[in-house]
């Protein structure tokens, strides 16, 4: 059995990916391991151009974009490794990175899920590599722009583990599937991610869920790699739809009825608050970037009838 399987989804972002796999090669070619890349339906040349620069990868060519969760799982049918490592392709692996990711895995067997940190391209840190499960009060602090205001309070910046800068081993709720590794003995447990989310909250899902089965996530700081955020979305109007869709997904999923009303209110307020906010801003100090933002947000709320159901299981 090969140790390691990297699975890697892309769309629309030839560069980033051809970059992505070049780091894992540059920085991991010792390891036993095999990247498998789904691509989903890129009209970019990205099917293509992975063929032609690394033969040695597996593909598996989508005809259209069927969402991250259901790709991974389709990339996982392939897989022959022990771990599986979901990586983003707008990310760059720093070396010494998986060599440690995989050392830490044999050190913390119990846990069952692993991550490491994420950084910015100029070497800050970036703080989206975990999480915590959401709440109604951190689902709150979000929408009312608390957790904005506050970044490094804990109390006010719950989700995002306020004020930790990933620099100390801890357990934590929820590992991003941007940079995940797990044995695939725990994912076929858990039946991969579930298909009916297309894009976000799909990890906290499966952590939920693998949580129920004895799993305790935990992050690692001598793991890292560059994340390029957003690498593979252009519209920012778009990715928030999608994102509020996820997170609506995941209340009406695991949270009981009343709470999920008063989760669907705060995520109306959400997008109204900041297009707003924004507006008002934008006009006050007349910055066209700000209404260029607003006009984002606005877009979010006209749309909230489709997203604010969730998706739907096919």
């Amino acid at each position: 059995m090969t140790l390691l399987s990297i699975i890697i989804v892309s769309f629309n972002c030839r560069e980033l990916t051809l970059g992505c796999i070049r780091s894992i090669e540059e920085t991991a070619n010792t390891i036993d391991l095999e990247i498998i890349i789904v691509d989903n339906g890129s009209v970019d040349g990205s099917a293509n151009a992975i063929s032609n620069d690394f033969p040695q990868v597996k593909l598996i060519a989508q005809k259209e974009n069927i969402g991250f969760g259901p790709a991974c799982n389709a990339g996982v049918t392939i897989a022959r490794g022990e771990y599986l490592l979901l990586l983003n392709p707008d990310t760059i692996v720093l070396p010494n990175s998986i060599q440690n990711l995989l050392e830490f895995a044999k050190k913390y067997p119990g846990a069952g899920i692993w991550g490491g940190r994420t950084l910015s391209p100029d070497g800050s840190l970036n703080p989206k590599s975990c999480w915590r499960f959401p709440t109604l009060w951190s689902t709150f602090c979000v929408a009312f722009g608390l957790a904005r205001a506050f970044p490094t309070s804990e109390y006010f910046n719950w989700e995002e583990y306020g004020g930790w800068d990933r620099s100390t081993i801890r357990f934590v709720d929820v590992v991003s599937g941007c940079l995940l590794l797990i044995r695939k003995r725990l994912w076929s447990a858990l039946g991969g991610f579930d298909p009916i989310y297309f894009l976000y909250s799909e990890e906290v899902d499966l952590c939920l869920r693998a949580k129920a089965l004895g799993a305790r996530p935990i992050i690692s700081p001598d793991v890292e790699v560059i994340h390029y955020v957003g690498g593979t979305q252009d519209v920012k109007s778009e990715r928030f739809i999608l994102l509020f869709q996820g997170k609506r997904t995941y209340m009406l999923k695991h949270w009981p009825p009343i709470k999920q009303f008063v989760g669907k209110i705060l995520l109306i307020v959400w997008p109204l608050s900041r297009y707003v906010g924004l507006s008002l801003w934008a006009m006050m100090a007349r910055r066209k970037i700000s209404m260029v933002k607003a006009r984002s947000w606005k877009v979010v709320w006209q749309s909230r009838r489709h997203w604010i159901a969730g998706y739907e299981r096919k």
